[in-house]
């Protein structure tokens, strides 16, 4: 999938090649938030500042600005 999304700390995310990427001030480069054996489908920010990562068809990530996951759940169809 395609996409990007700027978080309201003002951190930009973006999906290439089945991962979604931060920058990350702290070493001054982009890492690694999201990384799926599958297609990553989608990526936004809710009014709170956290990052949802649907991913694999299915599973959904819901991240912090910092990268760290909530939690991860699959979605059952």
């Amino acid at each position: 999938g395609n996409g990007s999304v700027v978080d309201n700390y003002g951190n930009p995310w973006t999906i290439q090649n089945n991962k979604v990427y931060t920058f990350d001030t702290s070493v001054s480069s982009n890492v690694i938030a999201v990384s799926s054996l599958g297609m990553v489908d989608g990526i936004n920010c809710d009014k709170d500042g956290h990052v949802w990562v649907l991913h694999d068809l299915n599973k959904v990530s819901k991240l912090n600005g910092r990268k760290i996951t909530f939690f991860f759940l699959f979605l059952l169809f």
